[in-house]
């Protein structure tokens, strides 16, 4: 799907914007709209996992004088939240190197890797092993199934994991429902 590699000595903006844009114009030139909106979603996903694995390599701030998240938003027009949540996922993938593979391969998506990242902001360091393995064995065999049946077991594990966020979320639940029925 995508172009010949990239030397180093042709990486300049310039160039990179023309791959970009031959990118869009093969994409939108595809007759069966559907497969041509997933090749740009996966295409984008490509570049997001891309861009995260620059996040990874560190701090920004030597070379640009700002913060990384500042020049994530500056630079690559992001907003606060998501420069934030781009940071994040950096972060988490650094300890889930099965999870981060499969984002690189294509095996995941970028909003499934942001729930996963979501879900795992309440389970300790080294616990997120464990869920990095399950991720690992189950994203290829979820590549092409619903994308939230892989969410809804790291879910179910997190769950198992955190008992009591088992029972917050039972009792939010709970509160809801109440809340409707009073409501009618």
């Amino acid at each position: 799907m995508f172009a010949t590699p990239i030397s180093p000595a042709d990486r300049t903006p310039d160039h990179v914007e023309d791959v970009v844009s031959s990118l869009r114009q093969s994409i939108c030139a595809t007759p069966d709209r559907s497969l041509a909106i997933a090749q740009a979603l996966r295409a984008a996903d490509a570049l997001t996992a891309a861009a995260i694995h620059l996040l990874q390599q560190g701090n920004l701030e030597p070379m640009t004088g700002l913060p990384t998240e500042m020049t994530l938003s500056l630079t690559g027009r992001r907003t606060g939240t998501e420069a934030r949540m781009l940071m994040n996922t950096a972060t988490t993938l650094l300890a889930m190197p099965l999870t981060k593979a499969a984002f690189d391969r294509g095996d995941l998506s970028w909003g499934q890797v942001r729930a996963i990242v979501c879900t795992m902001r309440p389970v300790d360091v080294p616990k997120r092993a464990a869920m990095d393995e399950l991720i690992g064995r189950q994203a290829d065999e979820s590549r092409d199934a619903d994308p939230e049946e892989l969410i809804g077991r790291v879910d179910d594990e997190v769950a198992s994991i955190r008992s009591d966020l088992a029972l917050a979320r039972e009792d939010r639940l709970f509160e809801r429902r109440s809340w409707r029925c009073r409501g009618s």
